[in-house]
Formats: structure tokens, C-alpha cells, sequence
């Protein structure tokens, strides 16, 4: 048993919001306290999808990837698919109107537009990596069944079969 379970528990409200007042106090002892949380959780964030990406191109297989590829297979048309990804496509670029938010202290104006704009297309540019490499993992039905976090899922998959499948002994 996950002391969480699936996030809807009455431990993971009160984790939560823990985790939530533990922020806020950090928050209000300054802003150079803030800044070093908020580097802390990007490192936190940016370290698993580095690993991610680089198993996931290690584990790739263009003919995985080639299968299916449209998704006709599911029954559902093309602009339907597209339609039902830019509604989930919208929360992955929540969050790079950082530079925006704090563009009053900025020296030179043109850095607030330089800076979004570079985290919208690292934003973009991760996702990719993650949605397309993972295509060419595993099949997407196979995919599909992976619980949620389903990243999470896929790479707990490719350790294991890196490991089965190295001469190291692990």
C-alpha cells in the first residue's frame, strides 16, 4: 500500500498542503530564499526528464515507432487526435510566463521577450522529446495501459529491461 494511493486520499490533502505551507514560509523569509527553492525544484524536474530522454533514445525502435503511427487504428480521425492533444498541450506551458511575471526588475526590456520565448520552445522541445521518443519505446496500446505517471511508468520499464539486458551485474 502507497501511503499516497493515487493523489485522492486524505494523506495526500494533507502532504499537500503541507508541502504548500512549507513554501509559503520559505517564500516569505526573501526572495533569495525563493529563488533557491524554485532552482532546486527545476533541477528536481529537469533531472528525470534528462534520464528519461537519454534511455528513451537508447531503447528506441523505428519500427515500434513507424506502428501505427496516423493512429487510425483507434478508430478516431486524425483532427479528432489533434483536437483532444491541444486540449492536454495547454498545461505543458503553464509556467513559462515566468519571465514576464518579474519583467519590471528586468534591465533590458528585450530580455523578457528573449526569455519567454526560449522557455516556450524548451518547453515545447521537451515534451516532444518525451511524447515521440516514447512512441518509439513501446507500441501505443502497450503505452496506453501504463498507469499514471505514465513517463514514470516507461522508464521503471526501460531500467529493468536495461538491466536484464546488460552484462553488469545488478
Amino acid at each position: 500500500m502507497r501511503l499516497f494511493g493515487d493523489g485522492n486520499t486524505w494523506q495526500s490533502i494533507v502532504g499537500a498542503s503541507a508541502l504548500l505551507w512549507i513554501v509559503h514560509f520559505l517564500i516569505l523569509r526573501g526572495v533569495q530564499t525563493a529563488a533557491s527553492i524554485n532552482l532546486v525544484a527545476t533541477l528536481a524536474k529537469l533531472l528525470p526528464l534528462g534520464l528519461f530522454v537519454v534511455l528513451a533514445m537508447m531503447m528506441f525502435k523505428l519500427d515500434t515507432f513507424k506502428l501505427d503511427f496516423t493512429g487510425l487504428a483507434l478508430g478516431v480521425p486524425v483532427w479528432e487526435q489533434v483536437k483532444n492533444t491541444m486540449l492536454i498541450t495547454l498545461w505543458v506551458f503553464i509556467g513559462v510566463e515566468g519571465a514576464v511575471v518579474v519583467s519590471a526588475r528586468a534591465r533590458n526590456k528585450r530580455d523578457v521577450g528573449k526569455a519567454t520565448l526560449l522557455a516556450v520552445l524548451s518547453a515545447l522541445g521537451v515534451y516532444l522529446l518525451v511524447t515521440l521518443l516514447s512512441l518509439g519505446v513501446v507500441a501505443r496500446p502497450e503505452l496506453a495501459e501504463i498507469r499514471n505517471p505514465s513517463m514514470a511508468g516507461l522508464m521503471v520499464e526501460m531500467m529493468d529491461h536495461g538491466a536484464k539486458s546488460s552484462s553488469l551485474p545488478v
